[in-house]
């Protein structure tokens, strides 16, 4: 994967997904106006809560992921391996709500109104890891990334998983660097405490959601 930089970027050779496609254009609609116009862009990674509360139930991004996965081996149940298309070693960038308002407020208290910043964590997680972890959460152990797989050898439960999860399967399948720029916003990052780096929270965050999804 190429450096995502903090500055207007090329149309990619293809899109992962409509939902990129329309950032990417939007992006290029704030292009054509910034010559004469002050203009602020934020870039932000995948957003996680702060703590393990969950009042809210959220469901999206990686929660919605662990919701489509409880709900495949509720209906189908725990018997057998569940096969996952993808690449283990394909990152994913997580950033705290919180972390992210903090940088967002350093960057309104710069006053800086023509810049680009890339607001996403300091490192990035395996999505083979983030699966694992929601299978301990969930109490199964069972599912295994593989590369390719035919649609006519899946069991319900996989085929379940594929159906409902096609907008996610971009990410898990050949982004395996994912170097994100982070200079512009690096002078207002030594002051935040950024948990989502920490490795040890990240796993009990998703472990501690998808326990929830399996106790329900």
């Amino acid at each position: 994967s190429e450096l995502i930089s903090e500055s207007w970027l090329k149309e990619p050779r293809s899109f992962r997904n409509n939902y990129e496609m329309s950032k990417w254009m939007a992006e290029e609609v704030a292009r054509s106006l910034s010559k004469n116009l002050p203009l602020v862009v934020l870039r932000p990674s995948i957003l996680c809560l702060n703590d393990n509360s969950f009042i809210d139930k959220p469901n999206q991004t990686i929660y919605s992921y662990a919701n489509i996965l409880s709900k495949a081996i509720k209906k189908y149940g725990k018997e057998r391996d569940i096969r996952i298309e993808g690449d283990y070693n394909s990152v994913l960038n997580i950033i705290r709500i919180s972390e992210f308002l903090d940088i967002l407020k350093a960057i309104r208290l710069s006053k800086d109104k023509s810049q680009i910043y890339n607001l996403t964590g300091n490192i990035n997680y395996k999505a083979g890891d983030i699966i694992n972890w929601i299978g301990e959460g969930l109490r199964f152990n069972n599912f295994k990334m593989v590369p390719s797989f035919d649609f006519f050898t899946l069991s319900k439960a996989e085929k379940f998983i594929e159906k409902y999860t096609a907008y996610f399967k971009p990410y898990l399948k050949g982004n395996t660097e994912g170097v994100w720029e982070i200079n512009n916003t690096s002078p207002f990052r030594k002051k935040i405490n950024f948990l989502s780096d920490n490795i040890k929270w990240m796993q009990e965050h998703i472990v501690s959601y998808a326990r929830g999804l399996e106790d329900e």
